[in-house]
């Protein structure tokens, strides 16, 4: 180590062994100030990131999430910080993300964390919690990294359920429109619009009714004839929307020419499903758009769900 390195550190150590809370940990310290820089160069000399808070099991990723100090999650992605760890609840950092609505420090780290399924000890996923507390972009991110839209937590609740038990209309809405079941019924043997009327919250009662008003509709139309093989299904698609959308949403998609690729094989999916045609239609615009806005680096996000 340099000498001017080394005098470098030793200024920075110095005011961090001050912080309170830090237990003499400069690393700790520098994420709880969100001081990216002074994190930067503690890992350059060699200083540990697998540190665990024993009072409450949270890694330096779960307490820099949990802060919102979003730089310092940053910093930490880039130097391989293990995003999958669990506190002493059980959560990862993306039930922290979810919970909190911080849907950028989400966005970061699902670009480092595939698997969304993780549960807590209630069993609850991250998208049970961006349901819980409300949060409509997280709630969207999730869906479009694949997140499993019926899952069944502790008490028998989906996120739907999640969503209408603490009155969250928007993340009701949200579920609905990427086709999350309206007939699972809950450990109290409640499906969500018994739900929603039993606990009063009219404006949810009204939007579940309408759908299940449209899907009646729907399911007594005729559907086209087709062959098996000239039809995408509707799951296919949306699998294929929401990887994709994620992958605009965090950057990860940086190709032009991959990009129009991708926008062309949507638009031959919505020419060979006639039952789905509109919702394609709408999802296809509203992929236009980001395309557009991803050329101007400017951050926009889906309104369509």
């Amino acid at each position: 180590m340099s000498t001017t390195f080394d005098s470098q550190l030793k200024s920075i150590l110095q005011p961090l062994s001050s912080v309170d809370d830090a237990n003499g940990d400069p690393v700790l310290a520098a994420v709880q100030a969100n001081d990216h820089n002074t994190l930067r160069i503690l890992v350059r000399a060699g200083y540990s990131l697998s540190s665990i808070d024993s009072s409450n099991g949270r890694s330096l990723l779960h307490i820099a999430t949990y802060l919102g100090h979003i730089d310092v999650v940053r910093r930490l992605l880039k130097e391989g910080i293990n995003t999958s760890l669990h506190d002493r609840d059980g959560k990862t950092c993306l039930h922290v993300a979810a919970a909190y609505g911080y849907s950028q420090i989400l966005t970061l780290l699902l670009k480092y964390e595939s698997h969304v399924e993780h549960v807590d000890y209630d069993n609850n996923t991250p998208l049970h919690m961006s349901c819980k507390f409300g949060h409509n972009e997280c709630c969207r991110l999730l869906i479009y990294a694949g997140a499993n839209l019926n899952a069944i937590n502790r008490d028998g609740d989906t996120p739907l359920h999640s969503a209408i038990r603490y009155k969250h209309a928007g993340c009701t809405a949200i579920l609905i429109h990427a086709d999350a079941s309206l007939n699972i019924r809950n450990s109290h043997h409640e499906l969500p619009i018994e739900l929603a009327r039993r606990l009063g919250h009219h404006k949810i009662y009204n939007i579940i009714l309408q759908s299940l008003s449209l899907l009646s509709q729907s399911s007594n139309q005729s559907e086209p004839t087709s062959t098996p093989n000239s039809s995408i299904t509707l799951s296919d698609f949306e699998k294929q929307w929401r990887q994709f959308h994620l992958l605009i949403q965090t950057r990860m998609l940086a190709n032009q020419h991959q990009l129009e690729e991708q926008i062309d094989s949507l638009k031959d999916a919505m020419n060979k499903n006639q039952l789905k045609q509109a919702i394609i239609h709408r999802k296809l615009q509203t992929l236009t758009n980001l395309y557009i806005q991803q050329n101007k680096q400017v951050h926009h996000y889906d309104t369509l769900f």
